[in-house]
């Protein structure tokens, strides 16, 4: 009953060759794999449950007879199809998931079209499409090896769009984890010192800071290389790579929580002076890096930093920037928490500000924070 299931215009012209009557000596060995994996895909797409286990099994154990020209000459235009929504485009990507590893190599004239397409999914909202999105880019570094996927993703790097040179950056830290560490750092050493561009080196820095969200207390025997690779960037004289080196440090920090106050210890200082600088965002990331790292610290010297933290926040307290008021709550529910010898002369201190810049009707009404 394929001439029953109503298919889309775009769609409808991909699963044509299905429902074209031919003469017996026309038809040909290849029109006739085309027509079954057709109807395979056709049954993912619009099948019921048991129909689409049963078609992704029989692609999946038949890739290889199907060959990869054959599958992604129909599976990436349909992913890329407008007319297609979120659960039919989740089931063609699970196409190419579950085909990755059996055609291994064969994919490589491929990699280009299949990361444009598996790229945005580590960028989305929604949780399960980002980890669907990490699988497969694990899965297609296993598939063809780290090398293709360098010489794959390179381009992008230093590309002056941000958006691309965000999910560069994502997909780069996947492989990294996915292959180990070692083996890719490098590459990332090189792209942290480029020369070149500051592009580049925003990307390396973005790749260590994505790698730290990956692998929270996992990352502490890299932790100390990673933070030689990028410190430079906290004196760059271009502002985008003083403040992603500051959130990266942020992230360290956090990974690492409540070990690895050793590695920080040389940075604190830089950090506390940076939370001086003009610039809102540049201000604030340096704030978040401080206020992931003090919480690191034993009680004495968590003792001995307040007042000249506080000193600064103070001054801050004004500010209208969302952000910066939740990293503030966040220092000052910490120092609240912990048993300082100054936690008297620190609430003291700020009771009275805190008051009349965070208990207004803004921030009451703001669920945030």
């Amino acid at each position: 009953h394929i001439h029953m299931i109503n298919t889309n215009f775009k769609t409808k012209n991909i699963f044509n060759t299905i429902s074209e009557k031919k003469s017996k000596n026309i038809v040909k060995i290849n029109e006739i794999k085309e027509r079954k994996f057709l109807k395979l895909l056709l049954k993912i797409k619009n099948g019921l449950p048991i129909q689409r286990k049963n078609a992704l099994k029989q692609i999946s154990t038949k890739a290889s007879e199907f060959g990869p020209n054959l599958i992604f000459h129909h599976v990436l235009p349909l992913i890329m199809d407008p007319t297609l929504d979120s659960h039919e485009r989740h089931l063609m990507v699970k196409v190419i998931e579950r085909i990755l590893l059996k055609l291994k190599s064969l994919i490589r004239p491929y990699i280009s079209k299949i990361l444009l397409i598996i790229l945005p999914l580590l960028i989305e909202e929604d949780n399960f499409s980002r980890i669907e999105g990490r699988e497969i880019i694990a899965s297609l570094t296993k598939a063809v090896g780290v090398a293709t996927m360098i010489v794959a993703l390179r381009p992008d790097i230093d590309n002056v769009d941000e958006y691309v040179r965000n999910t560069c950056a994502r997909a780069f830290s996947v492989v990294a984890v996915s292959v180990g560490i070692p083996v890719l750092l490098p590459f990332i050493v090189a792209v942290c010192k480029s020369k070149k561009s500051w592009h580049a080196r925003h990307t390396g820095i973005k790749i260590v800071q994505q790698i730290a969200v990956l692998m929270g207390n996992s990352l502490i025997p890299y932790c100390k290389t990673f933070l030689a690779i990028i410190k430079h960037g906290l004196i760059d004289e271009n502002i985008r790579i003083k403040t992603i080196t500051a959130l990266t440090v942020a992230s360290l920090a956090e990974a690492v929580f409540p070990y690895g106050i050793r590695i920080f210890d040389n940075l604190i200082d830089l950090l506390t002076e940076g939370i001086k600088f003009p610039q809102k965002k540049l201000s604030a990331a340096f704030l978040k890096a401080v206020s992931c790292i003090i919480p690191l610290l034993n009680s004495v010297d968590s003792s001995n930093y307040c007042s000249v933290i506080l000193t600064l926040i103070l001054e801050k307290f004004n500010t209208p920037d969302i952000e910066i008021k939740k990293i503030m709550l966040k220092i000052i529910l910490f120092f609240c928490n912990a048993n300082l010898e100054k936690t008297d002369y620190f609430l003291k201190k700020i009771y009275y500000s805190f008051f009349s810049c965070f208990w207004t009707k803004n921030t009451i009404k703001n669920n945030s924070l």
